[in-house]
């Protein structure tokens, strides 16, 4: 799928400086990811699986999130340096990620709570956010300790280790079928109504998550998973409440709610 970030800021296809970063199941600080957009000739698409930069656990964290999240069609690692006004200095700062969230372009920092209760990172951020917000495009800040509480989390962690793709082109297609005709239904009657029409071809549990973990099925996060899990169709057009933060670093504190 071509892709193209809007103006005006220059969103480079590939980190802006080098990284070292640690997380669960990265290669030497990288994540896997099919929401990253890589240059192909001209163009930038996004879809081939690919791996992405995740410089530290909190960057892992909103990763993870952000590819569970149906609302999130691309993200882009450290993909630009934004400079803006300080304390009226010119000032610089390398953003942790751009973030196209259904349509709407967005830089994200991912930053852990004690990071965010120091009072000169505050006013920076908030300055690039004002910078930002002067144009089309929001500025957001994922904080350590508001993903982890978020009672979407851990299952979305869980619906994560099935994310390289294990399901048929056949079985999505009968699946997706299934749904468009249904509002929504537990896994368990999914996969018996898929029995029923594929036999042996039929998709296991396991490849039943597999589809939602690759956003081809949207699947209820706000319970633990497992075979009573709510699934629909994949409609762009009724998107999920968004899985990744939304903070605005607003008077140097981030008391927006979240959208």
């Amino acid at each position: 799928m071509a892709f193209t970030w809007p103006a005006p800021f220059p969103i480079s296809d590939k980190p802006v400086h080098a990284m070292v970063g640690r997380s669960s199941q990265t290669v030497d600080g990288y994540f896997r990811t099919n929401k990253r957009p890589i240059r192909d000739g001209d163009e930038l698409v996004v879809g081939p699986p690919i791996y992405t930069v995740a410089g530290s656990p909190h960057e892992h964290r909103f990763l993870l999130l952000a590819e569970i999240d149906p609302n999130v069609e691309a993200v882009a690692p450290h993909p630009i340096q934004v400079s803006f006004e300080l304390g009226g200095k010119k000032a610089t700062h390398i953003v942790h990620y751009a973030v196209m969230v259904a349509g709407q372009p967005e830089f994200i920092d991912c930053r852990s709570h004690r990071a965010w209760s120091d009072a000169a990172l505050r006013m920076r951020l908030t300055a690039v956010a004002r910078h930002v917000e002067s144009t089309p495009w929001r500025f957001h800040l994922a904080l350590d300790s508001e993903m982890r509480s978020d009672p979407r989390s851990e299952p979305a962690e869980d619906l994560w280790r099935r994310h390289r793709p294990t399901f048929t082109r056949l079985q999505e297609l009968a699946a997706t079928g299934i749904l468009a005709d249904s509002p929504e239904m537990p896994i368990a009657d999914l996969m018996s109504t898929l029995e029923q029409r594929m036999g042996a071809q039929a998709p296991t549990f396991e490849q039943v998550l597999s589809l939602a973990a690759n956003n081809r099925i949207f699947i209820d996060l706000w319970r633990p998973i497992g075979r009573g899990s709510h699934v629909r169709y994949a409609d762009r057009r009724a998107l999920p409440r968004r899985l990744i933060p939304c903070w605005r670093p607003r008077d140097g504190l981030p008391e927006e709610a979240r959208l």
